[in-house]
């Protein structure tokens, strides 16, 4: 290849990443938004404190909105984004013999990583509300609490859409309203797809 053609494809590429990493400062900027729809399915942890309690295993259907509410910033190993999220929550938890659904809502604060590639690594804290029939050995509260954190990538298969893939580390419990609170500890698998608006 000629030192003219090699000049034009660099040019080309760095043209490319320039292009990309703009679109990317666009649905990252301070005020964007973004709406998701996703889903995980948790798998309980043993409760230590109650070894002969079963096992909660669930379905999570957790669509959320999302606002930006910084441009990019912070020192080159963590520079990135905040974003706030209010995710409807819908859980169907279950044992070998019990079961529970409940409804509810939580609040995330995500800090979303800049990166150069389509794909941006972030990691997310939230905390929420859960109400519904749950008669667990774990809770037998109709309102419940969820505390939740964990890493995650968005993966852009276009200049607006991306794919979610998560994990959090789930616990849900009644805060000792109730007579039983041994509480509910769970690895929470996402899977989702994100729409983002400048």
């Amino acid at each position: 290849m000629g030192v003219g053609r090699l000049s034009a494809v660099a040019f080309v590429g760095l043209f490319h990443l320039a292009a990309a990493s703009a679109g990317a400062q666009e649905r990252f900027k301070f005020g964007a938004t973004e709406f998701a729809f996703a889903g995980g399915y948790s798998l309980g942890h043993p409760t230590v404190d109650a070894p002969e309690v079963q096992d909660v295993d669930g379905f999570q259907l957790l669509p959320h909105f999302g606002i930006f509410l910084s441009d990019e910033h912070g020192p080159p190993w963590i520079r990135g984004n905040f974003e706030f999220l209010v995710e409807p929550t819908l859980v169907t938890l279950r044992t070998e013999s019990e079961q529970g659904t409940g409804v509810g809502v939580a609040a995330l604060a995500r800090w979303v990583f800049a990166t150069s590639w389509v794909v941006r690594p972030y990691v997310e804290l939230g905390l929420g509300v859960l109400g519904g029939r749950f008669d667990l050995q774990q809770t037998n509260c109709g309102v419940n609490f969820i505390l939740e954190a964990g890493p995650g990538l968005l993966w852009f298969v276009s200049e607006r859409t991306a794919i979610t893939v998560g994990y959090r580390l789930q616990h849900i419990s009644n805060a000792s309203r109730c007579s039983q609170n041994v509480g509910i500890n769970s690895s929470l698998f996402i899977l989702g797809v994100s729409q983002f608006f400048p």
